[in-house]
């Protein structure tokens, strides 16, 4: 089992930011929070569909591949689902993914985006980040049915963007 961390830590008009991290347990030091990426979303606006950011809770994590063909992560759980939980009124929100992309207002209609860097209202270096991602939940992302949770929440206290 993998568990991640995504601290939201940023809130701004055009977006949320925040890190993401990989919790690690460790014998000597205890529980051990390994920084993966930081992370862009489009700003709270009630949770609508394709122009807000999720809520914070607990959500279960699936490999899943875009029509473009590109990877990414599928985030179920506390609301969200899959197209067909959508059609059959079983969610609030379909389709939330962990994908390549920079700006939130861009590149997202709801999801969350990764980057190595941050910059300027935008993450950077995206697909790498998404490679670094897929490395750290490895093995579990080549299994059906995947053991991989992810945690959001607001780093204590909020962060205002300056």
């Amino acid at each position: 089992m993998k568990n991640l961390l995504l601290e939201r830590y940023a809130y701004g008009p055009e977006s949320v930011d925040g890190r993401l991290y990989l919790i690690k347990k460790d014998s000597a030091h205890g529980t051990i929070n390994q920084l993966l990426a930081y992370t862009t979303e489009l700003p709270w606006r009630d949770n609508l569909p394709g122009i807000s950011a999720i809520p914070d809770g607990f959500y279960d994590v699936q490999p899943f591949v875009r029509s473009s063909g590109e990877s990414a992560f599928i985030l179920l759980g506390n609301g969200c689902g899959t197209l067909e939980q959508y059609n059959a009124g079983r969610c609030e929100r379909w389709g939330i993914l962990f994908h390549a992309g920079n700006v939130a207002s861009k590149d997202s209609q709801g999801c969350i985006l990764p980057g190595l860097g941050y910059s300027s209202g935008a993450v950077v270096q995206s697909r790498k980040a998404m490679q670094k991602i897929a490395g750290a939940l490895a093995p579990e992302t080549s299994m059906a049915g995947s053991n991989i949770f992810i945690s959001i929440r607001q780093q204590h206290p909020p962060a205002d963007i300056t």
